[in-house]
């Protein structure tokens, strides 16, 4: 268990992640958040790995209906 914990840690803080927000000037609502991660790549593999995400937002206050399947 130590062991692991020490390779999160590790992991953790050889990690560079970027965040940033898109927020409306008039209503400040969040429309768009993006995430990069890059980190030293673990497990005896050599080079850096990345991961990205984009998320948008958008309708806000507008009713949602969710429907069963048919």
């Amino acid at each position: 268990r130590e062991e692991m914990i020490a390779s999160l840690r590790k992991a953790a803080e050889e990690t560079i992640r970027t965040v940033e927000f898109w927020v409306g000037k008039d209503d400040y609502l969040v429309w768009r958040r993006s995430e990069e991660a890059k980190r030293t790549a673990q497990h005896g593999r050599f080079g850096i790995e990345r991961d990205s995400s984009i998320t948008e937002y958008s309708r806000y206050n507008d009713p949602v209906v969710i429907e069963p399947p048919g």
